[in-house]
């Protein structure tokens, strides 16, 4: 049988399996893949009760391993997978309001990002909502959950169990507080996908604690499955995640350490959640904290009779289970009506709990008769003004007899319906057809969560019951009441677009979008704030979204004082799916502080001004080979937001003289940040890297974890060193575990797993070396320019490394240890290799000013070699006399070169290809004859002396040999680049062959 069709078969028997039960089991986690699925499944299905898995977060701070969705969007996909899991465990989900804002080390950490009374509150939010028998927290908010997300959660479970009970607390969620019986926390522990670990095992040593011990192994009789086939099914939908198990039969087992109780607990081990608790109906006048007893006659006829709904069910003929789940929808309406009015807090929430149960009987006994309630759009993309046909049909084949039906149609946000058009209705079917009028104000189509910029940490609710659901509740519903037995019956179902495509069909509920949605080019430009007054242009398109065209005028609101041309401009567009490209030009005055500026782009069209982007996120048909676009997708939501561009003003300065090379890394926007700063910057390919000059680059730079990505990287990184060995300089990001131990570095390092990492972004930052050039050339790096860093310091720190590297800074965690392993700079022969860990990468596109200096300075590392060589360029007489910037030309050409004491630096009769220039030592010229084949020291060349000028100068053998008297340094120039020079700078040529007559008249030759 097909998946989607077991589904649907089987969810009617677990629904009458439940109706006679009140039991729920709230399972908390930080993330939607956290869940004990396998848990999950035996409570659904196993044990007859409403599971409920509350995430903290979305988990739009992760990877996405099958699609282009980061943040936000990545939010929606997963939230989608999950509710695709729980389809499989039986289980719903719900979720709070935190951003997934990446990994943190500690439970407190993520409480002072969050809020620890936000994440107590909206725990409670969910109990209470859910009224759970017992809560199960996935995490225990020790260390060994691992993820600091993780710990958070477990850290408050206990005090949000107490708070949810307490009427005097949280009154503000308008929900009548809820006394669950019991608290448990799991204790599966964290763990990474592939990574090498045990699931499902016995564990002695919890068998010794007498826990809880759940086997999901166990045969689901209902669906042919195990449990835990089922929650791996499920489980496996978290595709984004890259996450995937073999549904497979056998034992698999879950342990569980009971924290708090409010029922009696024997010394017996526990077998199961709802030990020492009647989760029947029948039981609820037993529970602390609800007033039962006087409706107890009322709920033990509701169980009774459910009970025998459940006991006369047959597939072949499910209307006999139906005169008895009438009954039991009878007793708990005659129970509601009991306590209706009564105004304790007691009274409400058990009003609320049957409340519930009334709508699931509802359901059940709708589909025992075969009652189908459809309701349909005729459009699935509307705007403001604008008008939809709708469509309801029940469907009864004629099981039932109906003593009445009324059909209808309703809006969330109170859109007016008017009366129904030409209605149908036969033996086995009532239709009604509407005609909707999009209100002009009616809100744009945005999960109800992003639709107010969020605080960094968490979200802005609207202040409803939204508040925690997946997603938003239907626009547009079509509604049946319909009279069987004397019992009224309520059904609703969300009106839905349906459509065949190449492919398979899909339904897509109503989208509300504005009719011209504005998509700048570019959110966010960067730009050096240098006192000069500047032009820029942006780029706007603009897509109609409505049948028929639209037309406005378009103006983009900027700072005081900032000019825009034009001012305004109108926008004629022709029909759906119609785009036009505008651009305006700025004049940015060179007063303009440095920092965020926002600019708003503002459209009037269709009655309206507004200025809205509108960002789709989709997900494709199962199988479909080609990416999800607007005809193919299943699935489909829009991020709506303002329509605006930041120009953010940078105060850094870079070196410009120079030329560099950038291999791109994973997920980063280092280059497209920097484009507007005038570098001689260079994106490299992999064939760039096997086959290009890397030597025409005076630094090159590797993005974070390049090194994993890149195959070309990997195999040419033997280039990459000898580029650095012959006077480059190579500036590594942080890399992941794969560039451990494979000689991808000049010198010996180990990580520590867990990876070293500093999360906390405001960390402290110690100067190890304080007078090395990155901390000063061009930037002087301070202490500001550590402050308003965003997610973290750094992560993949060097744990151990070879005395090669040279620590620059240190940073650490909260009680641990300085961390050095974050900023290394290591001579390799002629040039330099560097390891930065700390996350630039995350700083230069968010526009944190440190973070551009750092990156500059790191960039000038060249810069400041030159520098070094030019100064001592100023001591010979050959380039004292030129000026700095000639002298920087030079010594840009130049390598070092370093002599030990006897070392020979070149023989005579070698081919002369560089000259030199001693910086310290001396070196001896040794000429040799036949008549004195040993050699005799004709001269000795001292600081400041130029060498091998003639030789170079005119490509001819070397006519004398030089070696090293004592230790020597020297700067080479390599003969091409020396005579270009000559060429091109007279001075030098005339110095040099004053210096030559003078070396000539001295020794009688010139080596």
């Amino acid at each position: 049988m097909a998946e989607e069709a077991f589904l649907k078969n089987v969810q009617l028997v677990y629904a009458l399996q439940r109706a006679p039960m009140a039991g729920c089991v709230l399972h908390v986690g930080a993330h939607p893949d956290d869940e004990d699925a396998g848990m999950l499944a035996v409570m659904s299905r196993g044990k007859a009760a409403r599971a409920v898995y509350w995430s903290a977060t979305r988990g739009e701070g992760a990877q996405n391993f099958i699609g282009p969705d980061r943040n936000e969007g990545l939010g929606i996909v997963r939230t989608w997978e999950s509710q695709a899991a729980r389809e499989y465990d039986g289980g719903e989900v719900l979720y709070g309001p935190f951003v997934d804002f990446g990994f943190t080390k500690t439970g407190e950490f993520a409480l002072a990002k969050w809020g620890h009374e936000a994440m107590v509150r909206e725990i409670v939010r969910a109990i209470r909502s859910t009224q759970p028998a017992v809560i199960v927290n996935r995490w225990s908010g020790t260390e060994e959950d691992g993820h600091g997300h993780h710990q958070a959660v477990g850290l408050v479970s206990e005090e949000a169990f107490e708070a949810a009970a307490d009427p005097k607390l949280f009154p503000e969620l308008n929900l009548p507080p809820w006394s669950a019986l019991k608290l448990y926390h799991s204790m599966g522990g964290d763990w990474q996908p592939g990574q090498r670990v045990r699931l499902g095992h016995i564990i002695p040593d919890y068998e010794e604690r007498n826990l809880l011990r759940i086997n999901s192994g166990e045969l689901d009789p209902i669906s042919g499955h195990t449990f835990q086939e089922l929650a791996w099914k499920g489980y496996n939908r978290h595709q984004s995640q890259a996450l995937g198990f073999v549904p497979q039969r056998g034992d698999f087992f879950f342990y569980y350490d009971l924290d708090r109780s409010r029922v009696g607990h024997s010394d017996a081990r526990e077998v199961g959640f709802f030990d020492g608790i009647d989760v029947s109906l029948t039981g609820l006048p037993g529970w602390p904290g609800l007033a039962a007893g006087r409706v107890a006659g009322q709920l033990s006829d509701a169980a009774a009779a459910a009970t025998s709904g459940f006991a006369e069910f047959h597939p072949a003929d499910p209307a006999r289970s139906a005169p008895s789940l009438l009954a039991a929808l009878a007793a708990v309406r005659s129970a509601v009506t009991v306590l209706t009015g009564s105004p304790d807090p007691e009274t409400a929430a058990l009003t609320r709990l049957l409340r519930r149960k009334e709508e699931e009987l509802e359901w059940a006994v709708a589909r025992c008769l075969d009652l189908e309630l459809e309701a349909g759009v005729v459009e699935r993309l509307v705007t403001p003004g604008s008008q939809v046909g709708v469509w309801v049909r029940l469907r009864h084949q004629g099981r039932a007899d109906l003593e009445s039906v009324q059909l209808g149609v309703e809006s969330r946000s109170g859109w007016p319906v008017p009366e129904s058009g030409p209605t149908e209705a036969d033996r086995s079917s009532h239709r009604a057809e509407y005609m909707l009028e999009v209100p002009v104000d009616a809100e744009f189509s945005c999960p109800y969560w992003l639709r107010e910029p969020n605080h960094s940490y968490r979200y802005v609710w609207p202040d409803d019951d939204r508040a925690g659901l997946p997603l938003d509740p239907p626009e547009v519903e079509g509604t049946a009441t319909v009279v069987v037995a004397g019992q009224s019956l309520r059904l609703r179902t969300e009106a839905l677009f349906r459509e065949a495509f190449g492919g398979g069909y899909r339904e897509l509920p109503l989208a509300v979008l504005p009719p011209i949605a504005l998509a700048p080019e570019r959110t966010a430009e960067f730009l050096p704030r240098d006192g000069i007054t500047r032009g820029h242009q942006l780029r706007l398109a603009l897509r109609c979204t409505q049948e028929g065209g639209a037309r406005g005028e378009l103006v983009l609101q900027a700072p005081d004082g900032w000019e825009v041309s034009p001012p305004r401009m109108k926008v004629d567009l022709s029909g759906r799916g119609d785009v036009q490209t505008v651009v305006f030009d700025l004049r940015i005055p060179g007063a303009a502080a440095a920092g965020r500026h926002r600019l708003d782009y503002l459209i009037r069209a269709g009655r309206r001004q507004y200025g809205a982007t509108l960002h789709p996120v989709r997900s494709a048909a199962p199988g479909l080979a080609r990416p999800a676009d607007e005809r193919t997708c299943v699935l489909e939501a829009f991020i709506t937001g303002p329509a605006s561009a930041d120009i953010r003003l940078v105060e850094v300065e870079f070196v410009r003289k120079l030329a560099y090379g950038y291999v791109t890394g994973a997920s980063e926007e280092v280059l497209s940040t920097l484009r507007h700063f005038e570098l001689d910057l260079s994106e490299l390919d992999d064939e760039f890297l096997e086959f290009g000059d890397l030597d025409r680059f005076d630094a090159i730079v590797v993005g974070p974890n390049a090194y994993l990505i890149r195959d070309g990287l990997r195999t040419q990184n033997e280039r990459l060193l000898a580029y650095a060995r012959a006077g480059g300089t190579v500036i590594v990001q942080h890399q992941g575990y794969g560039f451990e131990g494979q000689d991808f570095a000049p010198f010996p390092f180990t990580y520590h797993q867990p990876h070293d990492r500093v999360s906390f972004e405001d960390a402290p930052v110690m100067v190890l070396q304080p007078d090395h050039p990155i901390l000063h050339i061009p930037n002087e790096i301070t202490t500001a320019d550590w402050e308003g860093w965003v997610k973290d310091r750094g992560m993949y720190f060097f744990r151990e490394f070879d005395n090669g590297y040279v620590p620059i800074v240190a940073s650490h965690d909260p009680g641990e240890s300085p961390q050095e392993g974050g900023l290394l700079v290591a001579d390799v022969g002629q040039g330099t290799w560097v390891y930065c860990a700390y996350s630039l990468w995350k700083q230069i596109p968010t526009g944190i000013p440190g973070g551009f200096r750092l990156f500059a300075n790191l960039l000038a590392l060249p810069h400041s070699r030159i520098l070094r060589r030019s100064h001592l360029l100023t001591r010979t007489t050959l380039f004292g006399f030129m000026s700095d910037e000639q002298r920087y030309d030079i010594a840009r050409l130049m390598s070092d070169r370093r002599l030990e004491d006897g070392e020979i630096l070149c023989r005579q009769g070698d081919p002369g290809d560089e000259m030199y220039v001693i910086v310290e030592g001396e070196v001896e010229v040794v000429k040799t004859t036949p008549a004195n084949p040993e050699g005799a020291v004709i001269a000795v060349a001292g600081p400041g002396d130029a060498i091998g000028e003639l030789s170079v100068l005119a490509s001819q053998p070397r006519s004398a040999t030089m070696r090293a008297r004592g230790d020597a340094r020297l700067l080479a120039i390599w003969g091409p680049a020396f005579r270009k020079l000559v060429h091109t700078t007279p001075d030098i040529a005339d110095r040099l062959i004053e210096t030559l007559v003078d070396k000539l008249a001295t020794t009688g030759l010139s080596p």
